[in-house]
């Protein structure tokens, strides 16, 4: 069975449990000629942040909206691998990533899962970033996973090679649930964090894009 199937219309998820994006898929979205984007204060991006403290990677993904073409497209991403004997410190790696995007680019919108990031949020806040929380609910995971899902599908999205990128999509299932459907691991030893957050990074630029305005400039 291809992916999610289709059913009442294109790209709607139907399966019970089924793989999210067939490589192929995101291997049509991605183009080798570019790579993360340097600064520009011109490019608007939108930000996606999954954190954890000490298990799972914390991953930060910025996308923006390319009017034109009318795409969403990877800027840049990071991802950040805690340990219960080395806690991830969001002060130094989550609160400065952000404040470094804030810097490098026109930074739109950060959305976050509120459950570890209170009191960051509300420091990035008062130094002037726009967050929103954004929890990991029945409805925001079905809505997040339904807008990427036809993103990649539609081929309108493009991405950079990365291969942790792509081993984190072709190992992310979409499983249906009575409350919605949700992303999760198709193995507890893979991880899909980064997923997550260009997931919610990618619904936020769909969402505003009206508001950007599209200028590239790469590494």
């Amino acid at each position: 069975m291809n992916s999610i199937d289709q059913l009442g219309g294109p790209n709607r998820f139907v399966t019970t449990e089924s793989a999210f994006i067939e490589p192929a898929a995101w291997d049509r979205c991605v183009d080798p000629q570019i790579g993360h984007a340097v600064s520009s204060r011109a490019l608007s991006i939108w930000v996606g942040v999954d954190a954890s403290i000490k298990h799972d990677r914390t991953a930060i993904v910025a996308v923006t909206w390319d009017r034109k073409a009318q795409q969403v497209r990877l800027v840049t991403h990071r991802v950040f691998q805690p340990s219960p004997e080395e806690p991830l410190n969001f002060e130094a790696r989550i609160e400065r990533t952000l404040l470094d995007l804030y810097k490098r680019f026109f930074l739109r919108k950060v959305l976050f899962d509120p459950w570890q990031m209170q009191s960051v949020a509300q420091r990035l806040t008062r130094a002037g970033l726009q967050l929103e929380e954004f929890p990991q609910s029945p409805a925001n995971l079905t809505a997040i996973a339904q807008n990427l899902y036809d993103l990649i599908r539609g081929q309108n999205f493009v991405a950079y090679r990365d291969d942790g990128i792509r081993e984190a999509v072709i190992h992310t299932v979409a499983n249906e649930t009575s409350r919605g459907w949700r992303l999760t691991k198709e193995k507890q030893s893979y991880k899909i964090d980064v997923v997550l957050a260009l997931a919610m990074a990618a619904y936020a630029a769909v969402q505003g894009q009206s508001e950007s305005d599209f200028d590239w400039t790469w590494s």
